[in-house]
């Protein structure tokens, strides 16, 4: 077997690649989501074990065909699920506060008990989650957007719940990321999010989508991916652009692409034309919101420059004539592409 990480007794099968973990026993030393003294031995009973989780539905077991439910798990599973903590050891691990905000997101009909936002809140107030790195919170949000298959709003009630916890607020990483932070900026980020990754965009398309909402400095976009950084600036620099369909708009696009090369990266697997149609002229993000809107319109640009068969023109022209011949037919096809949308 091999054991991950130093401090967890958690093995992996050597043949198979099963998880295993022992029964263990915490005791709380330091500060933050790493601070536990860990005692594994035959005496710890899987009800001890299952006393350490963060939430009655994650705190139920097998032994052989008998569930062990120590917690009243399956009867908070059925009511909603109802979000309820196990106990006061919720509170060690503060990283257990976005975890249960990511529950709440996974799970459209879930609420969470009254007792467990308030300890929630306090842990918030404690000052606690400035101990997590800040890889550790991207991580979630990249859990949040894994549950985009299951409701068209895991982003939104994710963010909303980390609102009324108060991350926004206190907790330094959120106050460094998200400049922008009242509750209609946290409910335009999640809108944005939502429409984007329900719609088949990439993760780091939703991502770069969110940030444009919240986000003014591009510093603190880094840590998302570089992918989202480096378009994030180029598309920090085109929120003026206007977002209305005009003559003149399909030059403005491609040169903006071509000045801002790294956007067209972002194409890749991403969702087609008629997807794009469907969000730019059907959806409920309004086009007076040019955060919301402008990546989309991008987008429509970017995939159509890489629909333009550039060997052609390589294999015809050369030097200026060569990059006016591009930038004309790409102008020709995002006109062609506009043409069909409206």
């Amino acid at each position: 077997y091999q054991r991950v990480g130093a401090s967890f007794p958690v093995f992996f099968h050597p043949v198979t690649g099963d998880e295993y973990a022992m029964a263990r026993r915490e005791v709380k030393t330091g500060s933050g989501y790493t601070g536990f003294d860990v005692e594994f031995s035959p005496d710890v009973t899987l009800e001890e074990d299952l006393g350490r989780r963060d939430l009655t539905i994650n705190a139920m077991a097998m032994a052989g065909t008998t569930l062990v439910d120590p917690y009243n798990g399956r009867l908070d599973l059925t009511d909603g699920p109802l979000l309820r903590h196990v106990s006061n050891a919720f509170a060690e691990d503060p990283l257990r506060v976005v975890r249960l905000a990511r529950f709440y997101a996974r799970y459209p009909e879930s609420r969470v008990a009254q007792e467990t936002w308030t300890l929630a809140c306090s842990v918030v107030d404690s000052g606690e989650m400035d101990s997590i790195p800040a890889e550790r919170y991207v991580a979630e949000f990249r859990k949040v957007l894994e549950s985009r298959v299951a409701h068209d709003s895991c982003m939104t009630r994710f963010l909303t719940m980390l609102f009324t916890f108060g991350v926004f607020d206190k907790v330094e990483f959120f106050k460094k990321t998200f400049s922008k932070r009242t509750k209609a900026d946290v409910d335009r980020m999640g809108v944005v999010a939502d429409h984007l990754a329900t719609q088949g965009f990439n993760d780091e398309f939703v991502l770069m989508g969110l940030l444009a909402v919240g986000c003014t400095d591009p510093q603190q976009t880094k840590m998302f991916g570089s992918r989202v950084s480096d378009a994030f600036g180029p598309i920090m620099s085109l929120q003026q652009f206007d977002t209305n369909p005009r003559p003149g708009m399909a030059e403005e696009l491609v040169g903006l692409l071509r000045k801002h090369r790294s956007l067209t990266t972002m194409s890749t697997g991403l969702s087609d034309a008629t997807v794009v149609h469907r969000l730019m002229w059907e959806a409920g993000v309004p086009m007076t919101q040019p955060e919301a809107v402008l990546p989309l319109v991008v987008l429509i640009a970017a995939t159509t420059s890489a629909e333009v068969d550039s060997q052609y023109y390589v294999d015809r022209f050369e030097g200026k004539e060569l990059g006016e011949q591009l930038f004309a037919a790409r102008v020709r096809a995002v006109q062609r592409k506009f043409g069909e949308f409206q």
